[in-house]
Parts: structure tokens; C-alpha cells; sequence
């Protein structure tokens, strides 16, 4: 049931009326409920056994969150950048034919320098991205953390967003940005983009 009901909410799905087919040989709304054990009035019973077995079948709604990239991760980054490789390759140069043509001793200065400046340059870089990179995860998330008004056992609660369930009944307030797949189980002059 949770890959059929996961097709429900594709859009091509609800574009061509397939959705609604599969709701309706499911027994509509009521043959939902049965096949969620919930209630369209009541929610449902919400105990923690029964949270985890939705989350075993059905999964979390938890957002995916990438890893960080790590600093070797960034460090890599930064040889995408075509200006970079050439001033190594430059350096590679300059080390070989300066040591070639000065000797060892004062030879490898130029080329050295280069690389230090690269090496500068790529460690600056990189250590800035991975703050960026901490600072937007952090208020990305900040930004994604939303309570909402949730049903359960026929007792109203504020939740967070990420703890919903399958099943849940959620009351949605106006101007409200869904923060899951739903079926509209009661309304009036209720709008959706």
C-alpha cells in the first residue's frame, strides 16, 4: 500500500484522473480510513506503537538532508576551476625549468611561490564555502521548521511538521503552505495553488 499510495500524489497521476480511479476502488474516502486505520474525525490514535509502525510502513516525514560536503570535499571543489590548473601547471613549469637553468639552489623559488599562492588561495576558498555551507544549512533549517494544528484521537495538538504520520488529520488554517500529501477530507471555499 505505500507505493500505491505514494503514486496517488504524482502529478501526472492527479492530472489524468488515475488518482481519483484508485481512490475510488479503494472504497473512497471511508475505504481509506479502513485501509489507514484512521478516522476522518478523529485522527489517528497516535500511542507511540503506533506512530512506529506507520513510520516502519510507510516512512517519516523527516526531510532528506544531504551530508555537508567535508574540507577535501571543497578542496577538490576548487581544481574545477580551470584558471586554477593553470597556474599549477605554470608552477610545475617554472619549478623545472628554474631548477633546470638556475640549479637547485635558487631554482625552485618561482615555482615554489606559485604554489604557495595556490595553496593560499584554495585553502581561503574552501574554508569560506564550508562556513557558507554551515550558515545555510542552519538557517535553511531554521526556515523549514513549521507546527501544525494535528488531530489525534480525537484531541487537537500543535506538532511539528516532521513528526506528521500517515493518517494524521491535519486542520489546515488559511494561507497555509501544505507541509505534506493530503486527501481534503471536510472545507469551504478552500483554494489551492
Amino acid at each position: 500500500m505505500p507505493d500505491e499510495l505514494s503514486d496517488l500524489f504524482q502529478p501526472d497521476n492527479v492530472r489524468s484522473g488515475h488518482s481519483l480511479e484508485t481512490i475510488g476502488k479503494w472504497g473512497g474516502i471511508h475505504g481509506l480510513e479502513k485501509g489507514l486505520s484512521t478516522s476522518a474525525k478523529k485522527g489517528i490514535h497516535g500511542d507511540p506503537t503506533d506512530i512506529k509502525r506507520r513510520n516502519d510502513v510507510f516512512g517519516n516525514n523527516q526531510p532528506i538532508v544531504k551530508p555537508p560536503k567535508t574540507i577535501i570535499e571543497l578542496i577538490i571543489e576548487n581544481f574545477e576551476d580551470e584558471m586554477l590548473r593553470i597556474l599549477c601547471g605554470a608552477a610545475a613549469v617554472s619549478l623545472v625549468l628554474g631548477i633546470a637553468t638556475e640549479g637547485l639552489a635558487e631554482g625552485w623559488l618561482e615555482g615554489a611561490s606559485i604554489f604557495v599562492a595556490v595553496i593560499i588561495i584554495v585553502s581561503v576558498t574552501a574554508g569560506n564555502n564550508y562556513l557558507k555551507e554551515k550558515q545555510f544549512r542552519k538557517l535553511n533549517e531554521m526556515a523549514t521548521k513549521k507546527d501544525v494544528n494535528v488531530i489525534r484521537h480525537g484531541q487537537q495538538s500543535r506538532l511539528s511538521a516532521f513528526d506528521l504520520s500517515v493518517g494524521d488529520l491535519v486542520e489546515i488554517e488559511t494561507g497555509e503552505i501544505f507541509s505534506v500529501d493530503g486527501f481534503l477530507v471536510e472545507g469551504s471555499n478552500v483554494v489551492a495553488d
